[in-house]
């Protein structure tokens, strides 16, 4: 279960603009607001909650009272790998090399070849100064001293590596600026016609009401709903969103993560 709530920000001065104006738009746009503010706070829940089983192959849950953790069983042992050199080191580090093996072993494992090789901007610039990559680089016995994304891409095409997408998903979380994944990761995804997994929702209690109420059907009840309500002691009106969601990866093993 995800959810967040928010008060309707100076409502008293909102209520007196109605009174004086006859018009409630700035109620309305208010709570349109508030609305699309709570939505995208349930739906960056989400999305982390993917990131984090997309990193371990695990869904874990450790707040505001809830203890879960809904575990696929991804073999970390083969699935996990480690460069000897970190990328950072562009001078001795050889990224080119650590990919080919490690794509050798994630065919190993699955029979087919990963799909797409997503990574932070930060190490795509690790590529585009290190040694191994410039000198292959090299031509008419000239190395370039920085190469760019383009010859990065064509390298790895050429090398039969899957195209590189970046991801730096960041939000804010309580205050704090919080990443998706951290930047030393890269992860290894299958193509898009591998299986890997989805997100799923349920029906929240807020949507099971509108449905009863003839609102919104039944069959609309699972996903991200919003509603809006109101107390008269004291006078209040809340924007509320919630939903219940798991992501889930029937086939945990398609990703394999690259420190």
């Amino acid at each position: 279960p995800i959810s967040q709530q928010i008060p309707l920000g100076e409502e008293e001065w909102h209520r007196v603009r109605t009174l004086q104006t006859r018009n409630n738009d700035p109620i309305i746009n208010q709570i349109y607001a508030d609305v699309e503010l709570m939505l995208r706070s349930v739906q960056i829940r989400v999305e982390l909650a993917r990131a984090d089983l997309i990193d371990d192959g695990k869904v874990t849950i450790s707040e505001n009272g809830l203890v879960l953790e809904a575990d696929y069983g991804r073999d970390t042992g083969t699935m996990h790998v480690t460069a000897g050199t970190l990328w950072s080191n562009t001078g001795s580090s050889t990224p080119l090399t650590n990919l080919l093996t490690w794509m050798e072993t994630y065919y190993t494992k699955n029979g087919t070849l990963p799909g797409l090789l997503v990574m932070p901007r930060v190490r795509l610039g690790n590529l585009a100064l290190n040694a191994e990559m410039r000198g292959y680089a090299a031509a008419n016995g000239t190395t370039p001293s920085r190469i760019n994304e383009a010859t990065i891409s064509a390298i790895f095409a050429a090398e039969g590596l899957p195209p590189i997408r970046i991801y730096d998903g960041q939000f804010r979380v309580n205050g704090v600026a919080t990443r998706c994944f951290t930047d030393t990761k890269c992860f290894f995804l299958p193509s898009g016609g591998e299986p890997l997994g989805t997100t799923f929702y349920g029906p929240t209690a807020e949507a099971i009401k509108l449905a009863e109420l003839g609102y919104i059907k039944a069959s609309e009840t699972p996903g991200v709903g919003a509603v809006v309500t109101s107390s008269d002691d004291p006078v209040q009106t809340f924007t509320k969103a919630a939903a219940v969601a798991l992501p889930a990866m029937p086939n945990p093993d398609l990703v394999m993560r690259l420190t």
